[in-house]
């Protein structure tokens, strides 16, 4: 079977516009790959590239080995299936998928026992003779992956091709492309934006963003190890939840990762801490996904758990589950997810409601002597309260939410209400200042 490997491919265009930036991967033997990234992100630009349909600009393309920059589109053995469909409206259902193999001048008797076994599979026997602008648009993708099937080609390429259905048929058909290609054998690059298709479809992911590839690996891999904030963020809904900290040593003690107004401690005997403690004093983007997080009654936090107390703001109610959006006083860090935008990762101390500047280094000191005393308010009332007024008191001022949380639905919380939240220590992510995930271990059962 076929393989299609990339090294440092470039595509720059006229205007000097650089959509893919030295991109380097390989799509393995009867493999499904996914390219998945934001609108813009240079993802349907490499796909063009191996079909074909761009020059590339440098690097070099190899197919099953060979190198492929200068041959042509024809000669690639590559079948493309676009977003749009590419029927031809005056050629009926069974002149459509045929038409590759009579262009290809195929016997009669291959055509007709092809057409009739791709159509068998997609469920089309009873619409060959309906014109495509009689279909519905499920229908008219299917006829548009049979015309690139019948030619048992050895790579596929897709565009986004689910992405002008609606739901409940995106859900039939990824079901039935993935079932087909692995049948089938074929190597296959599948782009999409839909974070759910790439993890639901693909033997591997791989992250694109602004013409960089960010990290290629298993679906479970990219979202429970992610390599970049930019990927830890993308996956995942609701999105991680991701805050600016910094983190604080505290020798043979141990070590705070301090959140602005409260701090989460690690004990010193966590492998973990001793590899955070190389990051003494700087500023960190502290990651936590809805999953790890829950409201708990004072006291039932457990010896692998933090605490944190905030008030919600908000409630998604979403049938199976709630989402609780709680302000704990901390601030989240803003990233261009679907643009090419300034994200805000580098940041300075945290100011207060008042406008005045809180030092961080000040606060984790008061935390630490908190920690140290084992002190724990016995009553979440009597816990600091982040600006200092609760919500609807005079002089409060309202903030958005910081922390998203899963919240089952047996569980009664209220809008208004003061919360505490136990925080998974062994599901928490820490990446640096330019976005970069700081490896940590594995994390181990605090005891």
């Amino acid at each position: 079977m076929t393989t299609i490997r990339l090294n440092d491919v470039t595509k720059q265009f006229d205007d000097g516009t650089v959509a893919v930036n030295r991109l380097s991967f390989e799509a393995k033997s009867s493999e499904f790959l996914v390219l998945l990234g934001p609108s813009g992100c240079g993802k349907s630009t490499a796909l063009r590239m191996i079909a074909g349909l761009e020059t590339i600009t440098s690097g070099e393309l190899y197919l099953d080995g060979h190198f492929a920059n200068d041959v042509p589109p024809r000669d690639r053995d590559i079948a493309m299936v676009f977003q749009s469909f590419a029927l031809y409206p005056y050629l009926n259902v069974r002149e459509n998928i045929a038409f590759p193999l009579k262009l290809a001048k195929a016997p009669k008797d291959v055509i007709e026992e092809r057409v009739g076994a791709v159509s068998q599979a997609l469920g089309l026997r009873d619409f060959l003779h309906r014109k495509p602008g009689t279909l519905s648009g499920g229908q008219r993708q299917r006829v548009a992956m049979a015309r690139a099937i019948v030619r048992r080609p050895s790579m596929f390429l897709m565009d986004e091709p689910l992405s002008n259905l609606d739901a409940g048929l995106r859900v039939e058909l990824r079901t039935e492309i993935t079932a087909l290609t692995r049948d089938l054998g074929v190597t296959t690059i599948y782009v999409t934006h839909d974070q759910t298709e790439a993890l639901t479809m693909a033997d591997r992911i791989a992250v694109m963003r602004n013409g960089i590839l960010q990290q290629i690996d298993t679906p479970d891999n990219v979202y429970q190890d992610p390599a970049t904030v930019f990927v830890a963020a993308f996956l995942g809904t609701p999105r991680m939840n991701l805050l600016q900290g910094s983190i604080h040593a505290y020798l043979e003690e141990q070590l705070l990762v301090d959140l602005g107004a409260q701090a989460l401690a690690l004990p010193w005997e966590d492998p973990r801490s001793r590899r955070l403690a190389r990051h003494h004093q700087e500023r960190v983007i502290f990651g936590v996904r809805p999953e790890a997080l829950e409201i708990v009654t004072h006291g039932t936090a457990g010896p692998d758990r933090g605490l944190l107390s905030g008030w919600v703001r908000h409630l998604e109610h979403l049938g199976h589950e709630t989402l609780a959006y709680v302000d704990t006083g901390s601030t989240p860090v803003r990233l261009d997810i679907n643009g090419t935008g300034e994200d805000d990762l580098d940041h300075q101390d945290a100011v207060g409601e008042d406008g005045q500047t809180r030092s961080i280094s000040r606060i984790a000191k008061v935390t630490l002597e908190r920690f140290r005393g084992g002190h724990r308010d016995d009553d979440p009332r009597e816990r600091p309260i982040i600006d200092g007024r609760a919500p609807g008191e005079p002089g409060h001022r309202s903030r958005s939410s910081d922390l998203v949380v899963r919240v089952d639905t047996e569980r009664k919380v209220r809008t208004g209400e003061q919360v505490q939240i136990a925080v998974d220590l062994t599901r928490i992510f820490v990446f640096d200042r330019m976005g970069y995930r700081i490896h940590t271990g594995p994390a181990v059962r605090m005891t």
